[in-house]
């Protein structure tokens, strides 16, 4: 990520607007990546942390539905990441599929799977970031 963060500012310094917002649907396609790896590394902890809920309730604890309905999308969204796809089969086999409707998946999880560019706003905060991390004018 910082890479991507230094090669744009490089080329707004070098006043190659262009190729340095063409660079930005990149570097938010990896953000937005990272954030879902972050809560999923979330998650797995608040997976492990009630074990023994998970191993002696029946129905599935509320304060685990957002966790494991967004693990499981995530497991049929994220195929770099094939342990979704395992705790999922898991949970499926404990709880059933009722937690897969999906209705209180992460937003997280849903944006970068879904929204495949970002919109200009978010282009231009993440320029202005950019620009002031490398204490460039805005705009170059």
């Amino acid at each position: 990520m910082k890479q991507l963060h230094i090669d744009v500012a490089q080329l707004l310094h070098h006043a190659k607007t262009s190729d340095a917002e063409a660079r930005l649907d990149g570097l938010w396609k990896e953000a937005s990546f990272l954030s879902v790896y972050v809560k999923v590394g979330e998650y797995f902890h608040l997976l492990k942390a009630n074990l023994y809920n998970i191993a002696w309730q029946k129905e599935c604890p509320t304060d685990l539905r957002e966790a494991l309905e967004s693990l499981y999308f995530g497991a049929s969204h994220c195929s770099n990441l094939p342990e979704l796809k395992d705790v999922s089969e898991i949970m499926a086999n404990k709880y059933g599929k009722e937690f897969s409707a999906g209705s209180l998946v992460s937003k997280q999880f849903v944006q970068p799977v879904y929204e495949t560019i970002p919109s200009e706003d978010c282009k231009k905060a993440l320029m202005k970031e950019i620009c002031a991390e490398f204490h460039i004018k805005y705009p170059p």
